[in-house]
């Protein structure tokens, strides 16, 4: 929030919501919390469940200062890949796709 007070134009940008258990009130909180920024929120959300499988292997990735995506969840994957995506804008979802395979198959 630090960082949305400090900006001069509006900005649009994506919510990535982490949650144990996806509510409306948590996306209530982060429009409270934004209130008086010049932020404007896109109608796409990102949520990354905090599932205790995908908290281990984000864990163990941290412990070993490695990237394994092998054990994550396909909806912490999706939401990976839509990431990538809009922030490379020039490479294709089918593109990211193949590389988190193989990103997931050590290559």
């Amino acid at each position: 929030m630090e960082i949305l007070h400090g900006l001069k134009d509006v900005i649009s940008l994506t919510k990535i919501l982490f949650s144990k258990e996806m509510l409306k009130e948590e996306d209530d909180y982060l429009n409270f919390l934004s209130l008086g920024y010049k932020t404007v929120w896109n109608e796409y959300k990102i949520y990354f469940p905090i599932e205790n499988g995908d908290l281990n292997v984000i864990y163990e990735n941290q412990r070993l200062a490695k990237i394994k995506f092998k054990k994550l969840s396909i909806q912490y994957k999706d939401g990976l890949a839509y990431i990538a995506e809009e922030i490379l804008e020039n490479v294709s979802e089918a593109n990211i796709r193949k590389t988190i395979k193989l990103i997931e198959k050590g290559v």
